[in-house]
């Protein structure tokens, strides 16, 4: 293994496996190692085991940084997910919601009422979870006045990022 040339850590966090892959400045793979993404069954709806990811990346992380010399790392993960972080203590107000999940309460306000047509977003009406604002409009309904006061959206991009930066 090359610990003197510089390289790219790659965390991709796909729907049913998280891989680290280091790659050389030419864009080969040196190296790869996955794991499955756990969903867990949380109420009132499924979400990722975010835990359990950041806990295996920081081990990976610790691995492949003694066999290489990691000078970039680059993240990629599946865009229908959210982090609401409550901005006074850095921490999740809510858990990540499986975008699989589809058992909305019938009690919600209407997401279609607000939703955007087609022609302005580019996104049509998905199944389950997969429009990001129907995640969103419930999960604000879960959140009190003051805790809607004080969130930090981040998509799940950069709230690995952020993870990474230990801002809080």
């Amino acid at each position: 293994m090359d610990n003197t040339s510089k390289h790219v850590l790659v965390f991709d966090i796909g729907k049913t496996h998280v891989k680290v892959s280091v790659l050389n400045m030419a864009g080969n793979e040196l190296y790869q190692n996955r794991t499955s993404n756990r969903v867990l069954q949380t109420s009132p709806y499924h979400s990722y085991d975010v835990d359990g990811i950041w806990e295996w990346f920081k081990n990976e992380l610790s691995e492949v940084s003694c066999h290489f010399c990691i000078s970039s790392i680059s993240i990629a993960t599946h865009g229908a997910a959210a982090a609401l972080i409550n901005s006074k203590t850095g921490k999740l107000l809510l858990p990540i919601m499986d975008y699989e999940f589809d058992t909305y309460p019938d009690d919600l306000p209407d997401y279609l009422a607000f939703r955007p047509k087609v022609e302005e977003t580019g996104s049509p009406l998905l199944p389950a979870g997969l429009n990001l604002g129907r995640q969103l409009n419930w999960q604000c309904n879960l959140l009190s006045q003051q805790q809607k006061e004080n969130v930090i959206l981040l998509m799940y991009p950069q709230f690995w990022a952020w993870k990474l930066s230990d801002e809080f």
